[in-house]
């Protein structure tokens, strides 16, 4: 069976249209494109307005929201997972849009945030520092790090931290780890006991990264001295 819209004047099979009640037929008038498209065009000429209404009806229901939430969390999660699932490609699409579109505020907003982990978050910083050492080893020996961190220095970042920690001598604390002034005492390094440039595969370049392998080193040893 079919149905005639009002809006566009096309004959279209009847679930095409929403359903509507108290029309005879039981059908809206117009088809679901039709109302799709005044909907769309009148969000666009009344924006404004729009936002004020939604705003409203977000604050008057924010409670039904969350109980709707809470009591459907597994409904919630494999819908979400399956509109992803059959969306991969729209979704890929509309990610590297928006990217693009607003590539200068999303990467000032991340370097932002990551900048101001780095201050408050000692394990974050020591993390990063650790991923860069391990991917400079990596890198010098034309290699690609495929592992992650936590499984090539065998320990989590705290535990490493705590190893490090116990072989601080006297003047070692974290706020001179990394300076350097070319004189003895003043910052340290992380340092490879068995240099990792004496790798000659991948297998020895994670093998030297064990956190085994790695010492606090004052600074002017590690880069002046032992090299």
């Amino acid at each position: 069976m079919t149905k005639i819209c009002i809006k566009c004047g096309s004959e279209k099979p009847y679930d095409e249209f929403s359903i509507h009640k108290t029309n005879k037929d039981g059908y809206n008038g117009k088809c679901k494109l039709c109302v799709n498209e005044y909907g769309r065009l009148y969000r666009l000429t009344n924006l404004d307005k729009e936002r004020e209404r939604a705003k409203n009806y977000y604050q008057e229901n924010i409670e039904n929201k969350k109980l709707y939430q809470e009591d459907n969390k597994v409904k919630i999660a494999l819908r979400g997972k399956e509109y992803r699932i059959n969306n991969r490609d729209t979704i890929r699409v509309k990610r590297k849009q928006y990217y693009n579109d607003n590539k200068d505020v999303i990467i000032a907003k991340a370097t932002k945030y990551y900048n101001s982990r780095i201050e408050r978050d000692p394990i974050f910083k020591l993390k990063k520092q650790v991923q860069l050492l391990i991917r400079d080893s990596f890198r010098v020996n034309d290699l690609t790090k495929k592992n992650r961190t936590t499984e090539i220095i065998g320990c989590t970042i705290e535990e490493f931290r705590l190893h490090l920690e116990s072989q601080f001598e006297p003047w070692m604390n974290w706020d001179n780890k990394g300076l350097y002034n070319g004189e003895l005492e003043y910052g340290w390094d992380i340092d490879h006991i068995i240099r990792s440039c004496s790798a000659t595969c991948e297998k020895d370049v994670i093998r030297l990264n064990h956190y085994t392998n790695l010492q606090p080193l004052c600074s002017y040893i590690n880069r002046d001295v032992k090299c």
